[in-house]
């Protein structure tokens, strides 16, 4: 006669195991994803390199990516002093630049007349709208005196918070995503604010399965954690 209780307690442990190596022997979860923290808080001073590799701009992709997409980077700090938007940060709120006059708009503009079937009239409104939005958040920002998360905003977690990698020396970088936020969050110094890692180096991986003992999404969280605290 089959003993039922038995044979119910062997499937579920039998389940449970195939789950426990599923969440810890998982290299392909990708992001976004539901069951990883959407964002961490750190201070953006603190953040030392741009991602220079163009690499991976899908917008779901693997979140632990191997290769060597971390090591082609940049002092940051060097970054912002030729980079368009942190400029115009400084020309719009420092110097205060009329929004025709600031390095983003001439910029968007050059392009513009690059392609010969554009309309520049067209392009000159559509930049001066953009650099508007742009030239309201800044000042929203200021006002507020921090940043909002997107879900603050009423807007998805995962389009527009200020994006960064984690590389093999589980060093944050900064990514493509969010950059006109970082950078008025620099401009005024705060030591505080929303980012969201969207992508791990894969030796990352063996560190998190190592140190928790966690199913992976738990692990991962838990790891946030761990560079929220460093980053703060």
């Amino acid at each position: 006669m089959i003993n039922t209780d038995a044979a119910k307690t062997n499937l579920i442990a039998y389940f449970n195991a195939g789950s426990d190596f599923l969440f810890r022997n998982s290299r392909t979860i990708h992001f976004p994803n539901a069951l990883l923290r959407s964002t961490i808080y750190v201070d953006p001073n603190k953040i030392l390199y741009k991602a220079k590799s163009p690499l991976l701009r899908v917008r779901r992709k693997k979140y632990f990516y191997a290769g060597d997409w971390d090591v082609d980077k940049r002092p940051l700090d060097e970054y912002v002093k030729n980079n368009v938007k942190y400029i115009t940060v400084r020309e719009l709120l420092e110097q205060g630049l009329p929004i025709e006059k600031t390095t983003e708009f001439m910029n968007i503009l050059a392009e513009y007349s690059k392609n010969k079937s554009s309309d520049l009239q067209a392009g000159y409104s559509q930049a001066y709208k953009y650099l508007m939005s742009v030239k309201t958040m800044y000042k929203t920002i200021k006002y507020d005196g921090r940043l909002k998360t997107q879900i603050e905003m009423g807007l998805s977690p995962y389009n527009g918070e200020i994006n960064c990698y984690l590389d093999r020396n589980e060093e944050l970088q900064k990514a493509t995503g969010g950059t006109h936020r970082f950078a008025i969050a620099r401009y005024l110094r705060f030591d505080r604010v929303p980012i969201q890692v969207s992508m791990m180096h894969d030796i990352i991986y063996d560190k998190i399965i190592n140190k928790y003992d966690n199913n992976i999404f738990d692990s991962i969280n838990l790891y946030l954690e761990d560079i929220e605290k460093k980053y703060m």
